[in-house]
């Protein structure tokens, strides 16, 4: 591998033109952010996984240092600092670090600028560490950059590898060139940089002969490359610079005309005073200060998270962590026992700290807080140019200008700045500056949001229309106006549903980052009076969307009354019913007001049970509270059927039940994301469900329900699909209603169906929410025994082919757990060959004492795919006839003859009130015929009373 001069050579009069025009930066804060750091000197930036899997292990100790010879661009007056990998392995050891002295040459006569990244803050995104050497040097020179060994001499004196480029790799540094001097010496070997070339034609010869490496091992030349990019500055042109910024409104409007005629006659000063007053008073669009927005001093108030903020600490993931000295915004200190980077933190680059400062102002009335969020800001703004600009940055995986990032900041920005906006150290460098800072968060919006999907672009787009909107004083605000509309209208289009759900498996982040922002889109068009090609039937869509949400909504109470929420399938669910009530409003559905206010107001739904098919989600409900009972009483299974989108689990088919006001079998929802604890809480062993083999599921997002029913008589859902290695999981829900038969309770029956072949294990797992727990050793009966709340029995028809496993399982429940809790667990194993089935009745019942009911076994098989069994309550009989395939059956002791999958058959006192029949076309029972039909049949239904029978069918 050879390097290519940049642009061929560089000739001397170039060089003396440059020195002549060099003087030393300086300026105030504004100047400095507008004068952009920008990408100089650069080597491919790969993955470190990639750098540090070579042969050549350059690790940094007493024993070595590493080097790297450079040469900086023609306009580059400063070096802001310098970007490598640097491993932030389990060798470090507090009081080490790594060192680096920028010098003028490899033979280091004169140091231009040192930076040490110590073991307090050695995590960085990607393991790419910023060395800020702030040094000044001169463009089109060469320069040496070596890292090296700091620590006490207690320490073992290794610590961490560098990331290094070898000729195993086809790279080229971007900058390397050679230079032509008038006083030069004759000659030039090629090798050396303090070389120089009297002539062109001796250069270019001399640069074929280049050595494959410039890195240097002790002060050695050796054959590789230290991977790095240097961020530098140009030299400094304030004029230019100033016009370049306003430049980028449109000063022909008339309210801007003050400012033009500043910036015209170049008192800058004087235009930038006269802009931030405008955005700070303007009537419309809405100022970005409230006059109101003022300190209110509040004695209760707890300074800690601000107080940590002024140290450079922020809060993520239940604790403080370490910026660095001066703020590091690619800071990623979560490692785990090697030293390795687990997570990825979002926290800082969607500004904790901006919200713990603001929040400290206004609760004490301290200017220091102001102060030090407006010096974070200018650092922010300085350090973090826009990645288009910049040449660097701009992925999803550099959280500093992820698209999502920079969605949140852009729509959290004017908070931020109105509640500072009263105190004098909130200063019209930083109010200018932040103004610039969130045009510049649009533009790269539109640079690199365009493949963004589910939550990243409705975060995105939402904050970028609003922001068109609101500061059409910016040339770009049509645009950004025009794209954002566009790439709106693609979501609706690609990521919602036909059912009306947007497509993420998780109902928190769809309530949370899409509907309430695509909410806030609308209402703003509408008071705007402003048309978009999504506009006409957007209140439609929404309005479908808040209708999942109100039949997920759980019955109980919840923390402090607010409701239960929906369950936290996927990465957390939906808290509290205030945002149903809002929904009512704005839709006018008297429907919504009754579930937001928990019975109290408006009318209930007209659905009990519902099926989203295409979300996979299905809730099986007895009541809204209409039928004389408390809205709180109801009795509610959920199951989620689909895996989609990022914050989606393996918890296909599993299940949530709540009942007489508590949630108690539960799903754990998340905990910190690349945690070993989230990677638990999403696999499917924290689920309720069935394993095969103790495996994690294969994610699958296509509709998985083969039938669905909800009638008066009961409600019937088969959900099948391929979960598992060993073959597809099959999982029938039956809700049997009690419709008011006198000492009957409703109950579920679930019937488990591993298919495929081969012995294997299937585990059916139970996660309740804490409380004691009682279990018959003979039957096999599991009871949460809660006194005065809501409690499930789960009983097992053929418990005999069963083991039974009692354990607890760590979990976060979002909005009750601050931190993580032990769940109790109960799986119920059996080892077998495939296919398989099990059988189990869930019983919801109030208060600690479990309700008279028995299973009657009938008969079954060893494998428990055929099977019949009654249910006993009292003088009520529930018959299950289960079988493998749609068939012939005739149970002779019961005086049922059928033809089909699934029959059940009520009687109350031995008179026969409703029978069930799924995937059949005939039914005899008691010598009546219910049913006879020349085709199959997904389901039929009918139900006998005094007004007559009650027959109900399924679509086919």
């Amino acid at each position: 591998m050879k390097f290519a001069p940049r642009c061929g050579i560089l000739l001397s009069f170039y060089a003396l033109i440059l020195l002549l025009t060099n003087f030393a930066y300086a300026g105030p804060a504004l100047d400095e952010i507008l004068n952009t750091i920008y990408l100089d000197q650069s080597t491919p930036m790969d993955q470190e996984e990639t750098l540090f899997r070579f042969e050549q292990r350059k690790v940094i100790s007493r024993a070595y240092s590493y080097g790297q010879v450079f040469v900086t661009g023609p306009d580059t007056e400063k070096i802001a600092r310098i970007r490598v990998y640097l491993e932030p392995n389990n060798q470090w050891q507090p009081g080490e670090g790594a060192r680096m002295d920028l010098w003028d040459s490899p033979q280091k006569k004169t140091l231009l600028g040192s930076y040490t990244v110590m073991y307090d803050f050695r995590g960085y995104i990607n393991s790419q560490a910023d060395f800020e050497v702030n040094a000044t040097v001169k463009p089109n020179s060469i320069y040496f950059f070596e890292i090296s060994y700091v620590g006490a001499p207690e320490n073992d004196g290794t610590m961490s590898r560098v990331g290094v480029l070898t000729g195993s790799l086809n790279y080229q540094i971007t900058h390397r060139t050679l230079f032509v001097r008038e006083d030069a010496p004759d000659g030039g070997d090629g090798f050396s940089w303090d070389t120089a070339f009297n002539s062109i034609q001796s250069a270019m010869e001399a640069a074929g002969n280049l050595l494959e490496g410039q890195g240097y091992t002790n002060g050695t030349i050796a054959g590789y490359d230290i991977s790095f990019q240097t961020h530098v500055k140009k030299r400094y042109n304030r004029v230019a610079n100033l016009k370049k910024m306003f430049g980028r409104f449109n000063l022909t409007r008339p309210e801007l005309a003050e400012i033009k005629q500043a910036v015209d006659r170049q008192d800058f000063e004087k235009a930038i005073a006269k802009t931030v007053y405008h955005f700070e008073h303007r009537t419309f669009p809405p100022p970005l200060i409230d006059p109101s927005t003022v300190p209110v001093i509040n004695p209760a108030f707890d300074t800690t998270e601000a107080e940590n903020a002024m140290q450079n600490f922020y809060f993520a993931d239940g604790m403080y962590k370490y910026a660095g000295p001066d703020m590091n915004w690619r800071s990623s200190p979560s490692f785990d026992a090697n030293g390795k980077l687990t997570i990825t933190d979002w926290a800082l680059n969607r500004f904790q700290p901006r919200g713990a400062l603001s929040k400290g102002y206004l609760n004490t009335g301290n200017h220091k807080y102001a102060k030090k969020l407006n010096d974070i800001l200018l650092d922010w703004y300085r350090d973090n140019p826009p990645p288009k600009e910049a040449g660097f940055g701009g992925t999803g995986g550099d959280t500093v200008w992820a698209s999502l990032e920079a969605g949140i900041r852009l729509g959290q920005t004017p908070i931020a700045y109105d509640r500072i906006h009263s105190s004098p150290e909130f200063t019209n460098d930083c109010r200018m500056a932040t103004i610039i800072d969130m045009a510049n968060h649009a533009d790269t919006l539109i640079w690199n949001g365009g493949n963004a999907g589910g939550n990243w672009a409705i975060t995105q787009n939402s904050s970028l229309i609003s922001f068109a909107l609101d500061y059409p004083e910016f040339k770009n605000s049509g645009l950004w106006f025009d794209i954002s509309a566009e790439r709106i209208n693609g979501v609706f289009l690609r990521d919602f549903l036909p059912d009306g759900v947007e497509s993420e498996s998780a109902p928190g982040y769809q309530r949370n980052m899409v509907y309430w922002p695509l909410v806030d889109v609308y209402k703003l068009l509408l008071s705007r009076g402003v048309q978009t090609v999504f506009f006409n039937d957007m209140k439609a869509k929404l309005e479908k969307f808040a209708e999942y949400f109100m039949h997920l909504e759980m019955p109980g109470a919840g923390v402090g009354g607010q409701g239960a929420g929906t369950p936290n399938f996927g990465d957390y669910g939906d808290g509290g019913r205030a945002g149903i009530v809002e929904d009512s409003v704005l839709y006018n559905r008297p429907d919504m007001l009754w579930v937001g206010t928990g019975g109290q107001q408006g009318t209930p739904p007209s659905d009990l049970s519902k099926c989203f098919p295409y979300a996979g989600t299905v809730t099986l409900r007895s009541d809204w509270g209409n039928k004389g009972q408390p809205f709180e009483d109801a009795r509610y299974l959920f199951l989620h059927g689909v895996h989609r989108g990022a914050h989606g689990h393996s918890d296909l088919n599993g299940v949530v039940v709540h009942a007489y006001g508590r949630e108690i079998l539960t799903d754990p929802g998340a905990y910190i994301y690349g945690s070993p604890a989230h990677v638990l809480l999403t696999s499917s062993v924290s689920h309720n469900l069935m394993t095969i083999d103790g495996q994690d599921q294969n994610s699958h997002s296509d509709v998985p329900f083969r039938a669905w029913g909800t009638t008066p008589v009961a409600d019937y859902l088969s959900s099948r699909l391929p979960s598992y290695n060993a073959g597809y999981y099959h999982r029938e829900v039956f809700y049997i209603r009690a419709n008011d038969v006198p000492g009957a309770k409703d109950y579920w029956l679930i019937r488990d169906k591993a298919e495929g072949g081969g012995t294997h294990s299937m585990e059916q797992r139970w996660h309740f929410n804490p409380g004691p727990l009682n279990v018959d050793a003979t039957t096999l009966t599991t009871s949460s025994a809660t006194e005065n709340e809501g409690n499930l029995a789960i009983m097992q028809v053929n418990p005999s082919r069963l083991q039974i496993e009692q354990t607890t399982i760590d979990t976060w429940r979002p909005r009750v757990d601050t931190t993580p809790t032990k769940l109790p667990t109960v799986i119920y194993k059996i080892t077998t060959a495939l296919p398989a089935a099990m059988d189990t009745v869930l019983l919801p019942f109030d208060g600690a004492q479990m309700p008279g009911m028995s299973i009657v076994p009938i008969e079954t098989s060893g494998d428990g795919l055929d099977s019949v069994f009654k249910v006993v309550q009292g003088n009520v009989e529930d018959l299950f006839i289960l079988q493998r395939s749609s068939t012939s059956k005739t149970v002779a002791a019961e005086n049922v003859t059928f033809n089909g999958e699934r029959l059940i058959a009520r009687r109350v006192g031995g008179v026969l009130k409703s029978v069930v029949l799924t995937n059949g076309r005939s039914a005899t029972v008691d010598g009546r015929e219910i049913v006879n039909s020349t085709t199959t049949m997904q389901w039929y239904m009918v139900s006998f009373d005094a007004s007559g029978d009650h027959v109900y069918t399924s679509p086919n």
